[in-house]
């Protein structure tokens, strides 16, 4: 008979508990194997990239198996803050969603109404999904326990989003949040690793630290990440400097 794992808020809030980084990696590759790999190398999490890799829904969908198969927990980038595609992402079995361009509460608030079903929000209902284990059976347990578990992390990337950041963050249901230096480093007209992009994710930081929510944090952009999460780049970019090094040698 099925059971319902342990999901991604609780393995994430249990190992930050226990002191432990999680460590995390996005994924470009339509192919699984990527994921399969990341597991079996010890990541925590992979993150299918829907809003900049070629991505869809089926294939995150191998991608969510992959990682089930080893392990860890799947999550995505969405390409957009849309309740259908939220709600899609969860029906294949996503447990953490990492929103693009959340400005402000009302964007964060969204995203979070999506994760829930009525009364709470306004995700739909669909046990006939990997997720709800493709049976009735299982859904006045499985309501509850994706509601309780699954990860709403709104991505700052934008200059609006920093002076809006203790709103966002006061918003019921997020519990982590993402650092995004690339967009806001173009939105803000200055260097990746300049003393702007600093000092807005200092303020980011210390907003988390003041609304008790964790942070995740992109290897990219000014050293060193902080956070209890950290999130490498793109597999296929491991890839290709691992390719360049070999070829160097």
């Amino acid at each position: 008979m099925d059971t319902l794992p342990q999901g991604a808020r609780t393995r994430f809030r249990e190992a930050i508990q226990n002191g432990r980084r999680l460590q995390g990696i996005f994924i470009a590759s339509s192919d699984p194997a990527t994921t399969e790999i990341a597991g079996s190398v010890g990541f925590d999490y992979v993150v299918c990239d829907n809003e900049h890799g070629p991505l869809d829904i089926p294939t995150i969908a191998h991608h969510v198996r992959a990682a089930e198969a080893r392990g860890i927990i799947p999550m995505a980038r969405l390409l957009k803050n849309d309740r259908y595609l939220i709600g899609n992402m969860l029906d294949i079995g996503v447990e953490g969603l990492l929103v693009p361009h959340v400005d402000t509460a009302e964007d964060a608030a969204r995203a979070v109404a999506a994760t829930r079903f009525a009364p709470h929000g306004e995700r739909g209902m669909c046990p006939s999904s990997h997720a709800g284990r493709y049976s009735t059976r299982y859904w006045a347990e499985f309501q509850p326990w994706s509601e309780a578990n699954v990860l709403v992390i709104p991505i700052i990337e934008s200059r609006k989003a920093v002076e809006n950041i203790d709103e966002i963050l006061a918003v019921d249901g997020i519990d982590m949040v993402n650092f995004g230096p690339g967009d806001l480093s173009t939105d803000m007209q200055v260097a990746i690793d300049g003393p702007e992009i600093l000092e807005a994710r200092k303020r980011v930081v210390e907003a988390a630290r003041a609304h008790d929510v964790h942070v995740m944090m992109s290897f990219v952009g000014p050293p060193p990440p902080e956070g209890e999460a950290l999130l490498f780049a793109m597999e296929l970019m491991v890839l290709r400097q691992a390719l360049e090094n070999l070829i160097e040698r």
